[in-house]
Parts: C-alpha cells; structure tokens; sequence
C-alpha cells in the first residue's frame, strides 16, 4: 500500500487502492446497464453524474482532504454532502464543454445517479458488502408547472404568429430555409400527434429525427400489423425515448391538416431523399427555443397563473408560459377528448405514444380503428387551414 504526506504533519498515512467511480462506471457498471437496455435518457444522466462528480474531485478536493482523486470507497455521505453544497449552483462544465448553473432538479437526478452506481458496486462485491445501500438527503427544488393544454384558439394564433418566424435560415448543409413554411408545418404535426420535440426537431447530434421516407402515401398502412387504409397517407418512426428497447415504429395516419401542411413544407424545401430529416435544421438548441419563445410573445397567448397556498394559507400566484412540449400534452388531450365522441377510451396515449413502444407493438391491431378514425375525423383550429385551399376546417 502507498502512502502520502499530509501537510502540516509528519506521519505518513497510507493510500487506499481502488477503482475511482470512472473506472469501475466504465468498466463494469456501462456494460451490464447497456446489457439491461436501460433507457437512453438514464445512460446520459449516469454519465452526467460522474462527470460531475469528476470535475468537483479535481476542482475542490482541497491537498490537505487528498493528493489523488477519491476512490469509490471514499465516497462516503459527509463527503457526497460536501459535493452537494458545492454543485448546487454552481456553473458546472458539461460534457459538451458548456458551462450552466446545476439547478435543484439537475442536482437531485445527479444524486440519484450515484446512489444508483454505489449500490450496484455493493451488490457485484467491488464496495464490501458491509456498507449499507446509501440515502443521500436530496435539495430542495420548486414545483414542476405542471401539464398545459392550449386551446384551439390559442393554436391558431400561435399559427398565426408563426407566419413571421424568422430562424432557421439554412440547413446545415446549405440549403435555404423558409421559416414561416418549416414553424407552421412543425405546429401542425406537434398539435396533432404530439411526438417529442426532438423527434420532429432536432438539434442534437445524438437524436435520429423523422425522416422523409417515414412518409407513406394514401393506402394500406405500412405497419407489420397494419390492416387498414389511409386516404391520406401514414407516418411512420421509432421515438429516440424507446428505440434502445424496441424499434417498433409508431405507424399513424396522415390527416387532410397534416399532409397539407407537409406538402406545403416540401415543396419549399426542393429536392430532398428519403434518409433527409423531415424538419432539417440547424443544431442549435438556444435559437430553437428563443424562435419559439417569439411566437407564443407574438400570438399574445399565456396559461393562467398557477394559484398555490404557503403555510400560512396565502394565496400565491406563479407566471407561467407555454413551452413547445406543452403541444405534446394539448395533442393527448385533444385526442382523448374527440376520441371520446367516436367511443373510444384514452386514444389520446396510443397518439402520443406514451404507452411504450413493445405495447403499441402487441396492441396496434386493436387500436389501429380507434386510432384512424380519431384522427381523420380530428376537429382542427380554423387557423390551421388557411382559405382557399378547399380544406375543411373539420376532417369529419
């Protein structure tokens, strides 16, 4: 066993051997998680905390604590404590190399992360068994704002504002952008079916956004299970959240709203292939959101405030905006609701696609039905169908 000198004393004190947490995350617990197909978002976040971990180890482990970076048996609660303290807030460089201040919510998934890593080294004999499973005392963080539906006539005045958008301009690869064709075309395709922002909108490397050959014409649908036929074309695609566990696509019909605005959308884009992104646009996260931020300003719509009580019983008012995933929730519930006319129960989650991929799989013949008929027939804000086209305002 080595040794090193502390400062301010003349003893030596010996130096435990070990894994640090990168090695033993690298080495042993990334490939039995791969192996387990755990999702892709928790991967990231695991990754996340030990680079967290990593950088506040060479940051702040002060000589007089140790000369080496900690090993995993060193990560005891007083010293996960001492973390805590210094991460929340702080601007923590990430894995892209960016600097952003840790938020409660961020710190807490952290945290999480490494309980979850030390317990699996309690459980494969790499930390001794006699170390209980560690609790890490959690911040506090605010309330989530919770789930927003926008009404039809919200809708239709973010389409309309959506006429002046201005980003993005150009592929990456070059190609000229007509922002008000590609901001109306994403409303329309997020309000009815609801898929995740990156999905459709991609501006992470990472992701694997629609394509254009996930774009079928009128006809029987593509599904390995499909029985029915689309007077208006499908959609097909596996979502990023699920495709490490199964790659069964979503297979949803096209609607007489969305193959008109997808058509309009291509036709402004000129030529394109079948492995094109559907929604092609530049990697820039902070521009996405500012154009969007932009629209909902410019259509003059907000959610009312959420009402909350202190311990006192005072009333407290918290401002609230709509963000782009709030389509997400507006297009469930639109669904559920207009399902419901037709009979049918919770369409609204099989649209959407927050039942997981392998049970839409299983159930896609059983809901196929429900599931073209709601759309077809879905009732569409006024806006969303611009006159003269010789659409109807309602599929039905």
């Amino acid at each position: 066993m080595s040794t090193i000198w502390l400062p301010g004393s003349d003893a030596l004190r010996p130096l435990p051997k070990g894994k640090t947490l990168a090695a033993y995350f690298t080495e042993t617990f990334l490939p039995a998680a791969t192996e387990r197909r755990l999702s892709r978002d928790r991967i990231g976040e695991l990754h996340q905390a030990v680079h967290r971990w990593n950088w506040w180890c060479s940051e702040e482990c002060q000589p007089k604590d140790r000369t080496d970076r900690p090993v995993l048996a060193d990560m005891t609660p007083p010293r996960l404590t001492e973390f805590k303290k210094a991460a929340l807030g702080a601007k923590l460089p990430g894995r892209d190399g960016k600097s952003r201040p840790v938020s409660p919510r961020s710190l807490n998934k952290t945290l999480q992360a490494l309980e979850q890593i030390l317990s699996a080294a309690v459980e494969d004999g790499t930390l001794d068994d006699t170390r209980s499973i560690m609790r890490i005392r959690k911040v506090e963080q605010p309330a989530q704002i919770g789930k927003l539906v926008l009404s039809d006539a919200q809708l239709g005045r973010i389409m309309e504002a959506a006429s002046a958008a201005t980003w993005p301009h150009r592929t990456p690869g070059g190609k000229p952008i007509d922002a008000p064709e590609f901001w109306q075309a994403a409303i329309a395709m997020f309000a009815t079916y609801g898929m995740r922002t990156q999905d459709l909108t991609r501006y992470d490397r990472k992701m694997l956004p629609i394509r254009w050959g996930g774009v079928f014409p009128p006809g029987l649908s593509p599904a390995d299970d499909g029985a029915l036929e689309s007077a208006h074309g499908w959609l097909c695609w596996v979502p990023n959240k699920t495709r490490n566990r199964k790659v069964f696509a979503m297979t949803l019909p096209l609607t007489e709203c969305t193959a008109y605005w997808l058509t309009r959308w291509r036709s402004s884009c000129g030529k394109v292939a079948d492995g094109d992104p559907l929604f092609e646009m530049p990697c820039a996260k902070d521009s996405f959101y500012e154009q969007w931020a932009k629209i909902v300003e410019t259509a003059e719509v907000r959610p009312k405030p959420k009402v909350t009580f202190d311990a006192d019983g005072n009333i407290q008012k918290q401002q609230r905006q709509y963000k782009i995933k709030h389509l997400r929730c507006t297009a469930g519930t639109r669904a559920d609701e207009h399902g419901a006319t037709l009979g049918y129960d919770s369409i609204g989650r099989w649209v959407t696609g927050h039942v997981s991929n392998d049970v839409f799989h299983r159930h896609y013949r059983s809901q196929e039905k429900p599931i073209l008929r709601t759309l077809e027939s879905l009732p569409m804000p006024e806006d969303f169908v611009p006159t003269g086209t010789g659409l109807r305002v309602y599929a039905g």
